[in-house]
């Protein structure tokens, strides 16, 4: 009986440590500092593909002074609407299909990014404020109101390039 009850607590615990998650692996979208880049530009001019998070903005240096990361990927984009219309999102915001909003997988919630439909002259820019998408194959899922603005709504799909844009591009 004693050997039953030792047998199950191993077990239990095997089955425990067997759960534990393990970190996931590294992304393989291409990331690049705009360091390089940053002394060629006009210092009045902000980049188009600056991402400022509150990570790299101290107070006492206005955020456009910093360096910051610039993302870029491509691949293909889908859209969502009516489903999760209202719904929670990542973000804890209320979904609004209507908004030029995104889904992304690794993004920091919050960020700006220029969505482009590539082949065309056509972009928009969205704030991620979800995680997603499902689907492996696609890089972001659109809302509603992007989707309609980029004109993808009638095919579901499209090969869209993404870059991050600054906080301080979206208002001008």
């Amino acid at each position: 009986m004693l050997e039953l009850r030792t047998l199950s607590a191993l077990a239990c615990a095997l089955l425990i440590a067997g759960c534990a998650a393990t970190p996931p692996p590294q992304s393989t979208e291409r990331v690049r500092t705009n360091e390089s880049t940053s002394a060629s530009r006009d210092q009045d001019q902000p980049a188009n593909d600056e991402a400022i998070s509150a990570e790299n903005v101290s107070p006492d240096k206005p955020a456009e002074t910093h360096a910051a990361t610039a993302f870029h990927q491509a691949g293909l984009a889908s859209w969502y609407g009516r489903g999760f219309n209202g719904r929670r999102t990542a973000s804890g915001e209320r979904f609004d299909m209507h908004a030029m909003t995104a889904a992304h997988r690794t993004l920091p919630l919050g960020s700006w990014v220029r969505v482009t439909l590539l082949g065309q002259n056509r972009s928009v820019v969205v704030r991620i404020n979800d995680r997603g998408p499902v689907a492996r194959s696609r890089v972001i899922d659109l809302s509603y109101g992007a989707a309609m603005a980029l004109g993808i709504v009638r095919h579901g799909t499209a090969k869209v390039e993404l870059s991050t844009v600054s906080d301080m591009h979206i208002r001008s």
